[in-house]
């Protein structure tokens, strides 16, 4: 495979596991509300074991080229890049993204970490969450209420690459339980890794992924962000509305993340909480 072809040119695998065909000429992917449509999808998340770029389990399916959506890269460049949003390159979890489904998210270093893409039809939102494998399913469900407080129709998990499925085995079932505890009429999808530490990308109501160049380049497992990172964590955004002993406090923060590029729907969650902690503290005077 000449590596150099790929970069430069912007030539994307067909189907990277099973043909290895490369086109320079693309057929861009229709998506239109029908992606929305719900299936039943999984019923349960079963036999997790190693797949050859990371867990899979029984149901789940490789991911697309996420570039192969789109005529050619000067299309890209002009109508989707300077759009998108991408959690950071340091693969740090829990990592948080919000937006309307016309705006690709985007998150890496997917290893022992899950990727849980949640979409909502009735308002075009979807949100990305980067899932550490350590957090408690009260955590996780926290954070899908907060991020998702009008409710979701359709769920995919991407597990991450890491071969030792130890860790996939206990967290994927967790998490397939979390999300249908939370909302059990909604479709659970799993999608798997088909190419060597990927950047995940949500998009229009499914996933995708993203060649990691850098391991194209130098062979070893990096974080990459294609679109402007946008650092939402419990440390950069939720503990210090948590910490905040004052009413003058939660105003200074509210300037303070209003002046950051978050988004609309990323400045709705913490304006909401902001008001909620603004309304405890004149309970308490």
């Amino acid at each position: 495979m000449r590596i150099e072809k790929i970069l430069n040119k912007v030539i994307y695998p067909k189907q990277i596991i099973n043909k290895r065909t490369y086109h320079t000429v693309y057929k861009p992917l229709g998506i239109t509300q029908d992606t929305f449509q719900t299936s039943l999808g999984l019923s349960a998340i079963t036999n997790v074991r190693q797949g050859r770029y990371g867990s899979i389990c029984d149901g789940s399916r490789p991911l697309r080229s996420f570039m192969r959506l789109f005529p050619d890269k000067a299309f890209f460049e002009k109508n989707i890049l300077k759009y998108g949003r991408s959690t950071n390159t340091n693969a740090d979890a829990p990592s948080y993204l919000k937006a309307k489904t016309s705006i690709p998210l985007s998150t890496s270093g997917v290893h022992d970490c899950s990727v849980a893409y949640f979409v909502n039809k009735k308002d075009n939102t979807h949100f990305l969450f980067h899932i550490h494998p350590d957090m408690e399913e009260s955590s996780i469900k926290k954070a899908i209420e907060r991020f998702m407080p009008d409710g979701f129709q359709k769920t995919i998990i991407v597990p991450g690459d890491n071969y030792n499925t130890v860790t996939h085995k206990k967290t994927l079932p967790k998490l397939f339980e979390t999300i249908k505890n939370i909302n059990p009429k909604t479709s659970v999808e799993v999608f798997h890794n088909s190419s060597r530490y990927p950047e995940i990308v949500g998009y229009k109501g499914n996933v995708y992924e993203i060649p990691n160049r850098k391991y194209f380049l130098e062979f070893r497992s990096c974080g990459q962000a294609t679109f402007k990172i946008c650092n939402i964590q419990n440390d950069t955004i939720f503990n210090p509305i948590a910490r905040a002993k004052s009413i003058s406090e939660l105003e200074n923060l509210k300037i303070q993340f209003a002046q950051e590029d978050y988004g609309i729907e990323i400045q709705k969650v913490i304006n909401r909480l902001i008001n909620e902690k603004t309304k405890k503290i004149q309970q308490t005077q």
